[in-house]
């Protein structure tokens, strides 16, 4: 069973390195690095190139299982995991590509832009996803007059409906502020939709980044600061996100 599966239809874990000057994307390093990666985990051996002169490493999913890929930009560097059963499976594979990657791509623990984990999730709903997220979590009081009936009689202005309803709330989890978590919506509702009201079942999602801004002290490593930040996303969705986001969406898309 998925480390999330009772919450969601779908959890993907990423990874971001971004720096300030670029990384060493040279063939001769670039191929090295994957070669590496592919021979401590046979299963991602698809490599190609997309545009924009980003690299990728990746494994063909199969049903549910476990797919994981490695993306390689100028100044960025990538993890992304699709399933796994423990927070220790999903760091298996960031703690390998981050510990090669001032070996192999010259990344600098004094040129950090920022470092960040991702937790996703989907939830899966045919309907109006603005309308569920609204009546889930919620709408500010000050917003919720600009919705329904007209405020002025004979108004020529007909029934006022929500588009788009994607809330982002951030947060410091440390004194300095360098450390933030992020909570954040994509919904797959728009004008046609709400016009037709024809919807097809798409996914809802919820992301919750850990994201740390700035250079990594002497002591400190590439590897050591994405596992606290693993941890400290693990513990957010455990203890807050779960229950006040995933659980009551997941519950109000059964009995609609």
């Amino acid at each position: 069973m998925g480390l999330f599966d009772h919450c969601s239809d779908e959890f993907y874990f990423n990874t971001a390195l971004a720096t300030e000057m670029p990384l060493n994307t040279e063939r001769v390093g670039v191929m090295h690095f994957f070669e590496q990666i592919r021979r401590r985990f046979p299963e991602i051996q698809h490599f190609y190139r997309r545009e924009g002169a980003e690299h990728v490493l990746e494994q063909e999913r199969r049903g549910q299982e476990m797919a994981r890929n490695v993306g390689l930009e100028t100044k960025r560097l990538t993890t992304s995991i699709v399933s796994g059963e423990s927070l220790d499976d999903l760091l298996l594979l960031p703690g390998f590509v981050y510990d090669r990657a001032p070996y192999d791509l010259a990344a600098s623990l004094i040129d950090v832009e920022s470092l960040a984990v991702t937790f996703g999730f989907d939830l899966m709903y045919r309907g109006n996803h603005n309308d569920l997220l609204a009546e889930v979590i919620g709408m500010p009081a000050g917003m919720q007059n600009f919705l329904g009936e007209p405020s002025s009689p004979g108004s020529s202005a007909g029934t006022i409906r929500g588009i788009t309803y994607e809330p982002s709330l951030q947060f410091a989890v440390d004194e300095d502020c360098r450390t933030q978590a992020r909570i954040s919506f994509e919904t797959r509702t728009g004008a046609f939709h709400v016009r037709t009201e024809e919807y097809a079942e798409e996914p809802i999602s919820v992301y919750l980044t850990i994201r740390r801004y700035g250079s990594l002290a002497t002591d400190q490593s590439f590897v050591g600061e994405v596992e606290r930040l693993a941890h400290l996303g693990f513990e957010w969705c455990r203890d807050r996100l779960v229950g006040s986001v995933l659980q009551p969406l997941k519950e109000t898309i059964a009995i609609r």
